[in-house]
């Protein structure tokens, strides 16, 4: 089920406080299953959420990337609703 803009922002700052946003990764992706694990390979905390569309997932990651996360824009396909952020193992 597809979350709100909102939820997942929320989540993510949840997720992240106390931790600067340079020690996170955030992307999109149609298939969470293969890309986290090709991102992270074994992340020490992973997050995945499904957004209501590719534009939403898309905001998301722009603005987590602009804030200093990980990563980069323009992945994904245009089928590509899936935020997911993860933290590497130290």
């Amino acid at each position: 089920m597809a979350k709100s803009e909102e939820d997942i922002r929320q989540d993510i700052i949840d997720i992240t406080r106390g931790t600067s946003y340079n020690k996170w990764q955030i992307g999109i992706t149609n298939d969470p299953e293969r890309r986290l694990p090709e991102r992270g390979k074994s992340p020490d905390y992973a997050y995945i959420a499904r957004a209501n569309t590719i534009g939403v997932a898309r905001r998301i990651e722009k603005d987590f990337l602009d804030k200093g996360m990980q990563g980069g824009p323009g992945g994904g396909t245009p089928d590509s609703t899936y935020t997911y952020l993860f933290r590497k193992k130290r």
